[in-house]
């Protein structure tokens, strides 16, 4: 992770989040004062971005669909953890209907 400048986290969208795996990876390596914290700064200023495949559509993933919220409210906390890390969280990169794909 130090030699890039982005990082990015390809999942799936598993249960509105990633798979245990991805999470469990975000624990052991996102570790306070290297990650985060008073001396955890060696991220800062690096880009990350979520790149996840749907099996919904687009039209599910609103406040009128059945879902509820959308894909960036879904991953609030991936926001919330790169701003933790002091890294500049993108848009998030979706693939919607993967199920239909071909």
């Amino acid at each position: 992770m130090l030699q890039h400048d982005t990082i990015i986290w390809h999942h799936p969208f598993y249960w509105y989040s990633c798979p245990p795996l991805l999470k469990h990876w975000i624990d052991l390596v996102l570790e306070y004062n290297w990650a985060y914290g008073p001396h955890g700064n060696l991220l800062k200023g690096k880009l990350a971005l979520t790149a996840i495949t749907a099996g919904g559509t687009k039209e599910v993933y609103c406040s009128e669909g059945s879902n509820n919220y959308t894909i960036s409210q879904f991953l609030r906390p991936f926001e919330q953890t790169a701003v933790l890390c002091g890294m500049e969280y993108l848009s998030p990169f979706v693939i919607f209907g993967t199920h239909r794909l071909k």
